[in-house]
């Protein structure tokens, strides 16, 4: 059975892939503190899995399974680990200069709300479709996991048509107030006419100044044509039923993020996250390019 397999395969779990990238975000957490990227102590509650739960208590056989599934799959477990670092660090520094509204579109099993205190006066708004989002809050019930801040928890299920501004806005959030919002792990899974209506969306109900943080898939990997590693992993995706649907070159993603009123205002490629976190002597997982984070910036509305 395949890594997508064995997490489609436990008992609740919704997203296969929510749940994969809880167990690399456990994994890294194990990792020595000196070349630890990311410290991640809330991933380890929403592993399902019974194979994960079962080798989680012991490092060096977790590490090792994680280890041999990078080989297969090459590229795919670093890009997880390399985007939640960076994500971190643009969320606090948008909060640090005075951002009060975060946004983690498709939240899967994101912990940015378990390990952040970003103050009393910053909301957190959870954003994803409703049976992953139950999922996630019934297993912070079960461990007795409270957010650190202000969480509103929002559904939106875009295949159902739901109206992402729509929803944001009932509970709470002020189209006129700058915010961040971290689309992470979900675009490549979306037609690309989705993708481009949420940017549209996005840009309407963000203020100017407003970031948005998403990463990309090349085009060439959802088309099968991408090297092993690349075709590897889009068949792991597949064998989990959440295929890779949508994505593009790294030459056209400016053209691609106008949609909004976007500009791009940093464009990283994942060797270049690597690079600018540790070396290759220090981060275990194997760096591939062929994936992609932007950090989009809404535009001044135009002088009246």
């Amino acid at each position: 059975m395949t890594l997508a397999g064995k997490v489609r395969a436990a008992k609740g779990a919704t997203s296969p892939t929510a749940e994969l990238c809880a167990v690399i975000r456990a994994a890294e957490t194990q990792q020595p503190e000196r070349s630890r990227l990311l410290d991640d102590p809330f991933a380890q509650y929403f592993l399902q899995n019974w194979r994960f739960r079962t080798t989680h208590p012991f490092p060096p056989v977790f590490r090792l399974c994680l280890r041999m599934a990078d080989r297969r799959y090459t590229g795919l477990l670093a890009e997880v680990v390399l985007r939640h670092r960076f994500c971190d660090e643009v969320v606090e520094a948008e909060v640090a200069a005075g951002c009060t509204q975060v946004v983690l579109l498709g939240a899967g099993y994101d912990t940015t709300a378990l390990r952040h205190d970003f103050g009393p006066g910053v909301v957190v708004y959870e954003v994803d479709k409703p049976d992953t989002q139950a999922e996630k809050t019934a297993i912070m019930r079960r461990n007795s996991l409270r957010p650190k801040g202000r969480v509103q928890y929002v559904t939106c299920d875009f295949a159902a048509g739901d109206d992402l501004g729509e929803r944001l806005t009932s509970q709470g959030f002020d189209p006129a107030l700058p915010s961040v919002v971290l689309w992470m792990g979900v675009t490549y899974y979306l037609p690309g006419d989705s993708v481009l209506d949420t940017l549209g969306k996005l840009g309407a109900i963000t203020a100017p100044g407003s970031k948005v943080v998403l990463d990309y898939m090349d085009a060439s990997v959802v088309s099968g044509s991408g090297d092993d590693s690349a075709r590897r992993a889009r068949q792991l995706v597949a064998s989990g039923g959440e295929p890779f649907v949508f994505g593009v070159e790294s030459d056209d993603i400016r053209a691609f993020c106008d949609a909004g009123g976007f500009g791009v205002a940093e464009h990283h490629r994942i060797p270049d996250l690597l690079r600018r976190y540790g070396d290759d002597d220090r981060f275990w997982l194997t760096v591939v390019d062929y994936m992609g984070v932007v950090v989009l910036e809404k535009e001044n509305a135009p002088a009246a």
